[in-house]
């Protein structure tokens, strides 16, 4: 979290240099946000989502014949623009 150091090593700067007016806007209800860490997306529970195990499978396939599509249609337009 390297990053959440270096925005407080700057904000401490900003403030003890007397322009903590620029920083009021970054403010929600008179706090700096907390950052938290995103959950392992392993770790999600897919029947808490509404998602049926069916409905994941009718996803994954839409997405599938929609690549294999446009995958097939981009390899003859190559084609055709080479040839």
């Amino acid at each position: 979290m390297k990053e959440l150091e270096d925005g407080q090593i700057s904000r401490c700067f900003t403030i003890c240099f007397g322009k903590k007016e620029t920083l009021n806007h970054k403010y929600v209800h008179g706090k700096w946000p907390e950052i938290v860490e995103a959950p392992d997306p392993l770790l999600i529970i897919w029947g808490n989502l509404g998602v049926t195990s069916c409905g994941q499978w009718m996803r994954a396939l839409l997405v599938f014949i929609m690549t294999l599509i446009v995958t097939i249609v981009s390899f003859y337009l190559i084609a055709w623009a080479i040839g």
